[in-house]
């Protein structure tokens, strides 16, 4: 895994791109990303849409938080998330990107993600864990 971290002097954040590489179908893993009963195996508890608001609401335990989808693009294989509410600022998303299989069927994934200065090791270790409920969607 590679991490580049980005400081954002004027926003008070971070920006960090991190790579992992798993052996998939980039089909089935583009999938994972984006619809609830997937997402609910490897980023949160449960995952509800709401397909009049088109909102997904994550539950973690007691702790929900609502996001909506900005772009997927299943051709380029990129999803990118916003979160809503809290003080999530409106330069902040999550996105992830999918390489093109190399010859032996391994899938890169890109993610770009925000954090405050001085949480960096927590979302480090939140992605670091998220991919490895992930991986074992993937036999």
């Amino acid at each position: 895994m590679i991490t580049e971290i980005v400081l954002n002097p004027l926003m008070n954040t971070t920006i960090h791109q991190f790579k992992y590489t798993l052996r998939c179908k980039p089909r089935e893993l583009f999938k994972a990303l984006y619809r609830p009963v997937l997402l609910e195996n490897w980023i949160a508890d449960e995952v509800r849409f709401d397909e009049e608001t088109q909102e997904y609401t994550f539950f973690w335990g007691d702790f929900s938080e609502k996001a909506i989808l900005l772009v997927r693009d299943e051709r380029k294989k990129i999803i990118q998330w916003k979160w809503l509410g809290r003080d999530n600022k409106a330069h902040e998303y999550v996105r992830i990107s999918l390489s093109k299989p190399d010859t032996e069927g391994y899938v890169d994934i890109y993610i770009e993600d925000f954090c405050e200065e001085g949480q960096e090791l927590s979302l480090k270790q939140e992605w670091d864990r998220n991919l490895q409920y992930l991986e074992e969607m993937f036999p």
